[in-house]
């Protein structure tokens, strides 16, 4: 790791490179403060106690999931898991397309209340691919999923194509890179074209400008030999013709770690967006990418809630300019950050969070007299967290109801989901399995402007796959990290994929 205007950098030194050569071959052949403890919970409405038995409504029919996935690199597996939250089994298609090579679809069947989690297959030498996924009568979430030796990667899949889609954050500096996924799922071939918001202002680079992603296919490029040395970048993909997804792998790391982070298209820049809390005291970074896509100044406020209060920034964003903001730690390592960033004259932004762990985050074990005081007290405190590397692309609005997919807890892995509570009142919320409560954590309360933590590693109801859904008798913002518990010292973090659904 390497520190340039005070703010740490995670430099990759081996990967990128092979990943870059292996993308230029392909394209060219085709919160008020909340400490984190216990609340006292009030008795939960009876209001709250039906929404917890209700099923949230269907987002989407139809995903596209543009990666790019590895399929070919060594210890790297890609999947897609598929959530469906209703009471009536689901039938899906799904349909893989590699870069290169025969397109395949299958059928899926996903169970009531559960997911279906389906593997890639490995191809001999290292490629990508993408894929669609048809839900007969919709009420699906789908997530993309990478797990390998450089780390988890988890990303919501795109609800729609659209003309103009939005990368918030990447670079390419000292090594780093960002391999770009364009997906054509439509029946009209699409051209596309990128441009790259950086520090010294818009790049067009014509290596960029004007690739065609024929009907049905993928197209994966690598930025770092057209656009090098950037220490960061926001980038705009418009098409004509056909509509596209889009999706990133932004690969950044150091000389003893390497990280990837699955990056989701934004389809649509907004004035404002919320990140649900995270982990932000010392060693862990929190750093936040703005664009400005618009033609006039974005005035820019960032607030930041934890437990050593609220705190603000100002700052003026020029027209299709990008920054970077990192704040300072919190002093104390278990404690959780909450952010929103609101474009105060109203012109449209997009904006992502970037979360490093660059060396292991340790955090003592909570004590009790029995193991249900401990883990009561867990249910509000930070695990020990290992090295990592995670882009969290935040939300628009808060909702009463949402959707937590792609996560599991077990002995390899776990899940960490946060709530936080945007309005002037305290909130009841409840948080369980898609196939039924989760024993030992009940409806609990999330205080004013607060948040809750939630580390299903201490619950013993908590085991294997599992989809969650959230529900509040108000709207909430909720968010998570998927964290390996095997090895502190290796790689394992991942910005859990949350859908607000009602």
């Amino acid at each position: 790791m390497t520190v340039a205007n005070g703010t740490a950098v995670l430099v990759e030194r081996r990967r990128p490179m092979v990943v870059a050569a292996v993308l230029i071959a392909l394209a060219l052949v085709g919160v008020a403060s909340v400490r984190v403890h216990p609340t006292a919970t009030p008795s939960p409405s009876g209001r709250l106690a039906a929404m917890v038995d209700g099923l949230p409504g269907a987002v989407s029919s139809a995903w596209f999931c543009a990666g790019p996935l590895p399929t070919g690199t060594p210890g790297e597996a890609s999947s897609l898991v598929i959530v469906n939250p209703g009471a009536t089994t689901l039938r899906a298609a799904v349909t893989i397309i590699p870069v290169s090579g025969a397109v395949t679809t299958s059928k899926v069947a996903v169970p009531a209340r559960s997911e279906s989690v389906l593997g890639f297959a490995r191809f001999r030498q290292t490629s990508f691919a993408a894929a669609r996924v048809v839900v007969e009568g919709g009420g699906a979430e789908v997530v993309e999923r990478v797990e390998g030796a450089a780390g988890l990667e988890v990303a919501p899949c795109a609800a729609r194509a659209t003309k103009t889609q939005y990368l918030a954050t990447g670079g390419t500096r000292a090594g780093n890179d960002l391999a770009i996924a364009l997906y054509d799922p439509g029946a009209t071939p699409a051209v596309a074209s990128m441009s790259f918001a950086t520090p010294t202002g818009p790049q067009t680079p014509p290596a960029l400008q004007g690739v065609l992603v024929p009907v049905g296919r993928v197209v994966a490029l690598s930025i770092a030999h057209a656009l090098p040395f950037r220490q960061f970048v926001s980038v705009t993909v418009t098409s004509s013709g056909g509509a596209v997804a889009a999706g990133a792998l932004d690969i950044v790391g150091d000389r003893s770690a390497n990280f990837d982070a699955l990056e989701g298209p934004v389809d649509a820049a907004a004035d404002r967006w919320f990140f649900a809390a995270a982990p932000a005291g010392a060693p862990v970074e929190q750093t936040f990418d703005l664009e400005n896509p618009g033609r006039r100044t974005a005035e820019i406020e960032i607030r930041l809630g934890g437990p050593s209060g609220v705190g603000e920034i100002t700052l003026p964003l020029g027209p299709g300019a990008t920054t970077r903001y990192s704040p300072a730690a919190d002093e104390s390592k278990a404690a959780v950050r909450w952010a929103s960033v609101t474009s105060m004259n109203g012109e449209p932004i997009v904006a992502a969070r970037e979360l490093a762990v660059p060396s292991v985050l340790r955090v003592a074990a909570p004590r009790g007299r029995s193991a249900a005081v401990r883990r009561s007290r867990a249910l509000w405190s930070l695990p020990s967290f290992p090295v990592g590397f995670t882009v969290d692309p935040g939300a628009t609005g808060p909702a009463k109801s949402w959707i937590v997919a792609g996560g599991e807890s077990g002995p390899r892995l776990s899940e960490l989901v946060t709530v936080s509570n945007p309005s002037p009142r305290p909130v009841s919320v409840g948080v369980r399995s898609l196939s039924g409560p989760l024993a030992g954590l009940g409806l609990f309360t999330v205080p004013a402007g607060g948040s809750v933590v939630v580390d299903l590693a201490d619950l013993a109801s908590a085991s294997g796959r599992l989809p969650l859904r959230v529900m509040a008798d108000e709207p909430v913002y909720v968010g998570g990290e998927l964290y390996s518990r095997v090895a502190l010292t290796s790689p394992g973090l991942a910005a859990l994929a949350a859908f607000p659904v009602g």
